[in-house]
């Protein structure tokens, strides 16, 4: 393909100093294709990021010099591929528009968040402090502020606890004063942990918003163990400190979008909209979407313009949520359980979708040259498989008994050990275990349950 083409010029010289010590990597050429230039920087930085199955046999220098002909024959067929007009082909269109709505919000909150999160050590220190400490606790939840400003007021004058939890909590074990409940530090929301930790055993937090609604957390015992002395825990905290503030900042960055397009929720709409889900079903046993008689949820006429959230002059009403729970599949719909919090949480999907578009727009995020490149880069990759498809995956065809001789000669590289990606709830007793793991079991989401235990 190089001598057909006339476009290559790979420079020996250059590749063999790739065993050497030059300082000069990213100037320094070892292969030319068309205007394009592979640098002994660029050729270092993927031969050492494939899989050492995948390289060739041969570790010298005709190895070398046969995985710098893999990067030149991809440069071949990208400007091949530029050639034929492949940008324009719906498969490459399509899958750049899918990678902007991922990567785009991605580079935004990097920019916005990532860059900006410097933890010093003065911060895993103050942290090391707390690190590993467990914590009992009671909550009263409420669906609205005014509710939760009304309990606190209760506790203020000296109410006791189980008293208020019986009469404001909306969690299902309200009635019994609420149940004791477990954390570890660095497990919980930043803000919410800022509070939770800093209240004293027997004393209890101001009301807090969460995912679920208003929460107040009365500190019942905190226990740390015997910790690792902080050089050896230092790496995991100084990851786990990193998590923290950067979920920190992007609920800073979230509020001030919010607060730029003026974002508004009803919670008296709201309650007429929860008031309508129908009670939970198992997570294990959908419906039948087929068998679904639409709509789903019945409202009073009158209701049905009321908005459930407004910004930027438009909202979201009653009848439009109506419509949203319809075309939504039965595992991201609100659910009963989780109160007001998931109608809110599904709602603000929804709209922050909708604003993260206007901040891209706005913030010009696409001219960035890191953005630029990383972009450029992965139309290119679309262009290059596409073309691939075309003139050589589609044109060729593999016999059975061949696939079957390559398996038997390779069976090795095909040998996996079994690996698990797992999850799992760390609770300070028995009797909390036992009772997530009931939760688990009826069908409650694993990731809401380890929220709550």
């Amino acid at each position: 393909m190089r001598g057909s083409k006339g476009v290559l010029a790979v420079l020996l010289l250059g590749l063999l100093l790739a065993l050497s010590c030059s300082k000069n990597r990213d100037d320094l050429p070892v292969a030319t294709v068309g205007d394009r230039t592979i640098t002994l920087s660029t050729f270092e930085k993927t031969y050492f990021a494939v899989d050492p199955k995948f390289l060739p046999d041969d570790t010298g220098v005709e190895g070398l010099k046969e995985f710098l002909n893999t990067m030149i024959n991809k440069d071949v067929m990208a400007i091949k591929a530029d050639e034929l007009g492949y940008e324009k082909d719906p498969f490459v269109v399509q899958g750049m528009e899918a990678f902007k709505k991922v990567s785009l919000p991605a580079a935004y909150i990097k920019i916005r968040v990532g860059d900006k999160v410097k933890v010093t050590e003065a911060d895993l220190k103050k942290a090391y402090e707390k690190y590993q400490t467990n914590i009992q606790m009671k909550e009263i939840l409420t669906d609205t502020k005014a509710q939760a400003d009304e309990a606190y007021e209760l506790l203020k004058q000296g109410a006791d606890f189980e008293s208020v939890v019986k009469q404001y909590s909306k969690d299902p074990d309200a009635a019994s004063g609420g149940t004791i409940l477990n954390g570890l530090w660095g497990t919980f929301e930043p803000e919410f942990q800022d509070a939770l930790f800093n209240t004293p055993v027997g004393g209890f937090t101001p009301p807090l918003q969460t995912r679920y609604g208003w929460l107040i957390a009365k500190v019942l015992e905190t226990n740390q163990p015997k910790r690792r002395p902080y050089e050896e825990a230092k790496p995991d905290l100084e990851k786990l400190v990193q998590r923290l503030e950067e979920i920190r900042h992007t609920n800073r960055v979230t509020d001030e979008v919010r607060a730029r397009h003026k974002f508004q929720w009803y919670e008296d709409n709201i309650s007429i909209a929860f008031d309508a889900i129908p009670p939970d079903r198992p997570l294990t046993s959908p419906p039948d979407r087929t068998s679904e008689v639409y709509p789903l949820l019945q409202f009073d006429q009158r209701d049905l313009d009321k908005p459930l959230v407004s910004y930027d002059n438009k909202s979201i009403t009653v009848k439009d949520f109506s419509d949203l729970y319809d075309k939504s599949s039965f595992f991201t719909r609100p659910r009963k359980e989780f109160r007001h919090g998931d109608i809110k949480k599904f709602l603000m999907d929804i709209v922050m979708n909708e604003l993260v578009v206007i901040e891209l727009k706005e913030s010009r995020i696409e001219e960035d040259p890191q953005v630029v490149l990383a972009m450029d880069k992965k139309r290119e990759q679309f262009m290059v498989d596409k073309l691939y498809q075309d003139l050589v995956d589609r044109q060729t065809e593999v016999l059975p008994e061949e696939a079957g001789e390559y398996y038997n000669n390779n069976r090795e590289m095909f040998r996996r050990a079994e690996e698990r990606r797992f999850a799992m709830i760390l609770t300070g007793s028995l009797e909390t275990a036992t009772e997530a793991l009931k939760k688990v079991k009826s069908g409650v989401p694993f990731d809401s349950v380890s929220a709550d235990y």
